[in-house]
């Protein structure tokens, strides 16, 4: 049985453009938890996951597919890119911070066989921005919606860091929070 031990804790004191785990462990697998929030004017953003051996990868090396339903329209996405240059997830993915309700936007990232020099890494994610709060300024709820997807890291270099920022360069909100954790398969 697997059992889940705790690697870093980071919860921001004040705004920052990302924040890095570089001290990983001897895991076979990872997971990322985070409660987090944007400076966006926006109801959401892209998060971007970016891996890296001794310098972070920016190549075309990083795939993903995804799903996403929002309440707030009633729409459901779902696509797939390939050769990206980070591992982002889709729109509607974390809660900005120009919504008037005070939500976070919840996720968990499985980063499995990341120190593979021989396999691709794989990172499962969901997203859950459901806290439902008044209206804001334009007339709509604190973006509630699901995402669901992967990524695959298509390079064997085995991962020894990792960056979460966000896609359009608004930054983290103070509260938000980033735990790792790593586990084994035997």
């Amino acid at each position: 049985m697997a059992v889940l031990e705790a690697i870093s804790l980071v919860v921001l004191e004040d705004w920052a453009t990302s924040v890095e785990f570089t001290s990983l462990g001897t895991y076979d697998h990872l997971q990322l938890r985070v409660s987090i929030r944007s400076t966006t004017k926006a109801e959401s953003d892209d998060i971007r996951l970016t891996l890296g051996g001794s310098t972070y990868d920016t190549g075309a090396y990083y795939s993903r597919a995804y799903f996403t339903g929002r309440a707030t329209t009633n729409t459901m996405y779902t696509g797939h890119s390939k050769n990206l240059t980070d591992g982002r997830g889709p729109i509607g993915t974390m809660t900005g911070h120009y919504t008037s309700g005070p939500e976070f936007g919840y996720g968990i990232y499985d980063i499995l066989n990341y120190r593979s020099s021989t396999n691709n890494t794989v990172c499962k994610w969901s997203w859950d921005t459901s806290g439902i709060g008044p209206e804001d300024q334009h007339g709509q709820n604190s973006a509630p919606g699901l995402a669901l997807g992967s990524n695959l890291y298509n390079h064997s270099q085995t991962i020894q860091k990792i960056k979460l920022h966000v896609w359009n360069g608004p930054q983290w909100q103070r509260g938000s929070s980033f735990a790792l954790y790593g586990w084994k398969d035997s």
